[in-house]
């Protein structure tokens, strides 16, 4: 019996591999387009490869796979996370557990996986052919693979590990078998934001944020980073995959709301009632309240109202929230000037220093 597998990345050796084990009369044949081997692999978990997860804290799959989940479900029941631990550390590859349940090999190198595929295909003389994209199948009794060079080749079982395709053109010839394409739009990608107050917090993480997108049923919570173009994090990374197709029908222009505290409004609004009655002779901008950092909070105050907030009637001088600064940069460090003589041309800067030493050293008194 013979198999062609269509596809050289990870889901192509594991299967290949997988399936010489269990049936080692079977001649596989393993075709990839182009002339490298497991690229993804190479780089994905940066450059540690992530191999699975334990699942430890995850108690309904929806959550972490929200398009996805049922399938999922079904998927892990034949073929779990603990299987897939168990199958690295059997094929030579020792692996790590990290704090966040998050699986990497022992040597935190993605390179002894490719290494893993590799050794265990040759092992088994799995075919691999280089350089070789699929043009076309045949579904007929034997099936038909054509390539670009060559006769078409006859195998009993067919097995697509392609992944994912940037643009239908590289899909169209599984199109002409009848099945039906998705159009692929991007996914995990951060969002810019055309606030150059924002911007200036570039750096500012958030640990507990939620976004959302109003309107819709699309949100995600998780650790937030305010970037120079706008925001990313995970917390961004899990929106952009859940609204993917919503962002692509809107030209990827939409409002986007971020819950910093993790509170409903009526929580934010009595937490800062009690702040102010505790503190009523503090300005809010030396406070720090629900943990946010000190920048990201003064912004937070610049933009709020400051009659959003009903005065504390037991105080004659109640707290107010400040007015907004003239300029939004201006909590950012202020530039660095150079002593006199460094800016003065190279002639005089000897005669200012030569000044200084013959002046008296008065000091002006200080203001009552």
């Amino acid at each position: 019996m013979r198999t062609a597998i269509i596809g050289g990345g990870a889901a192509g050796f594991f299967l290949a591999i997988n399936l010489k084990e269990m049936c080692p009369q079977m001649h596989v044949t393993i075709y990839e387009r182009s002339q490298h081997l497991l690229r993804k692999v190479k780089v994905s978990g940066g450059g540690r490869c992530n191999c699975t997860n334990t699942f430890e804290d995850v108690r309904d799959l929806s959550a972490v796979y929200p398009r996805g989940h049922r399938l999922m479900k079904r998927l892990m029941k034949g073929f779990s996370q603990r299987d897939a631990y168990a199958w690295f550390e059997r094929h030579g590859v020792p692996l790590t557990v990290q704090p966040d349940h998050c699986v990497f090999p022992a040597a935190q190198d993605s390179q002894v996986i490719i290494d893993c595929f590799l050794h265990h295909a040759r092992r088994l003389g799995i075919d691999i052919r280089l350089s070789t994209p699929v043009t076309a199948i045949t579904p007929a009794s034997p099936l038909q693979v054509t390539v670009p060079e060559g006769s078409p080749e006859s195998f009993d079982f067919i097995a697509l590990t392609t992944g994912g395709q940037s643009s239908l053109s590289g899909l169209r010839w599984l199109a002409d078998l009848g099945h039906e394409i998705e159009f692929p739009v991007p996914s995990l990608f951060t969002f810019s934001i055309e606030d150059h107050a924002l911007r200036a917090l570039m750096g500012t993480v958030v640990e507990g944020a939620t976004a959302a997108i109003p309107g819709t049923k699309f949100r995600a919570s998780g650790p937030l980073l305010i970037t120079h173009w706008g925001v990313s994090g995970p917390a961004i990374l899990k929106l952009s995959s859940y609204a993917a197709r919503y962002l692509a029908d809107h030209d990827y222009h939409a409002p986007l709301i971020i819950n910093w505290t993790g509170m409903n409004e009526e929580q934010v609004r009595a937490e800062l009632q009690a702040l102010l009655a505790a503190n009523p002779h503090k300005q809010l901008t030396s406070l720090h309240p629900f943990g946010l950092p000190t920048r990201l909070w003064h912004h937070l105050l610049s933009k709020a109202n400051s009659q959003s907030l009903t005065p504390n009637p037991q105080h004659p001088t109640p707290n107010r929230l400040p007015p907004p600064p003239q300029n939004p940069l201006s909590l950012r460090r202020p530039p660095h000037r150079r002593p006199l003589h460094h800016r003065l041309p190279r002639p005089l800067q000897g005669r200012v220093r030569h000044l200084r030493r013959h002046l008296p050293q008065q000091r002006q008194p200080l203001d009552p």
